[in-house]
């Protein structure tokens, strides 16, 4: 899939400049998102190690903060998986048009 990406990219102008948008967005957006939640996050953890229960359920502790950053990383893979399938629906169209 790789190969048909590369192909693509090096044939077709618009679609390098279509792909760095949304590649720019897509960081752009991780930025901003990660700096608005990231003292958010701070206090959260701060507040989980500072818990009684801390020392007697440490592996509960653990997977309360998996918890809680693990539906940003999904969020950010599907991202790059909308990306992916916008690029190829719009590369699609470009071949198709063509024909």
């Amino acid at each position: 899939m790789m190969k048909y990406i590369i192909k693509i990219l090096e044939s077709n102008e618009i679609m390098k400049k279509v792909l760095l948008f949304y590649v720019l967005l897509f960081l752009m957006f991780s930025a901003w998102y990660i700096i608005h939640h990231f003292r958010e996050y701070q206090i959260v953890i701060e507040q989980i190690n500072s818990s009684p229960y801390n020392s007697s359920l440490s592996n509960l502790n653990y997977h309360y903060k998996y918890d809680i950053i693990l539906p940003h990383i999904k969020t950010w893979i599907l991202n790059i998986f909308g990306i992916i399938v916008v690029y190829l629906l719009i590369s699609i169209r470009e071949k198709l048009k063509t024909i």
